[in-house]
């Protein structure tokens, strides 16, 4: 198997299951799997890896931002990048501005869920639920 035979559906599940029990880890995927009909998510996309058949995100990937996103793509990714990886994130409102409404909400729960402790369980600001 290799990442450009594993279709959509799939990815998203594996991606899921790679990041299952770590909270940021879940935000950074269902945020890049969400935004834009996640067309962040594709396996021509370098942080996109399929190692021994477990596909994963690698947040070390993102550096360089690759040259075809927009400037919304490239703030989404920047954020990702500090959820699944801890770096600094500088300065946040920058990183929202220009956000449309659904993907900005987006970015809120992602931040609301990698913040989360799994000993509390309290109701997400948006279901992760597969669609």
């Amino acid at each position: 198997m290799t990442i450009q035979t594993v279709d959509r559906v799939d990815m998203a599940g594996r991606l899921r299951r790679w990041a299952r029990g770590l909270p940021a880890h879940e935000a950074a995927v269902e945020l890049l799997l969400r935004a834009w009909d996640g067309r962040l998510v594709h396996p021509s996309r370098p942080w996109i890896r399929l190692d021994d058949g477990c596909l994963w995100l690698d947040p070390d990937r993102f550096h360089p931002m690759p040259a075809d996103l927009s400037e919304p793509e490239q703030r989404i990714v920047v954020i990702v990048d500090a959820l699944a990886s801890g770096r600094p994130i500088g300065h946040l409102a920058d990183r929202l501005v220009e956000l449309d409404r659904p993907t900005l909400r987006l970015v809120l729960a992602a931040f609301a869920h990698a913040g989360s402790r799994h000993t509390v369980r309290l109701a997400p600001l948006v279901s992760w639920s597969e669609p």
